[in-house]
């Protein structure tokens, strides 16, 4: 019973891990300070409130026009405060087309 508990774990780690590979992390060449904190922020709540219904899309997989025709549905779908939509919102533009 642990070993199958063990092997369950890992393969869900793989499958979230495997998930957000493509997903960019904010680094400092890329912002700094407050800005690479809203950053870090706005992955964590794109990683975490869009992943619960659908698989992940790299933010490069649409232009920011394209984004912006998305991200109000599912924000609304994902029920993200004012904050949290702009953050998502914030992160998926710097790494968009």
């Amino acid at each position: 019973m642990k070993k199958l508990f063990t092997i369950l774990v890992g393969i869900s780690l793989n499958i979230f891990y495997g998930c957000t590979s493509s997903i960019p992390i904010p680094t400092n060449t890329i912002a700094q300070g407050e800005r690479l904190n809203d950053l870090k922020q706005g992955r964590e709540l794109f990683v975490y409130k869009c992943s619960g219904c659908h698989s992940l899309y790299p933010p490069s997989s649409y232009s920011q026009k394209e984004w912006n025709e998305i991200l109000p549905e599912m924000n609304t779908k994902a029920q993200t405060t004012t904050r949290e939509s702009f953050l998502i919102k914030q992160y998926i533009f710097t790494f968009s087309q």
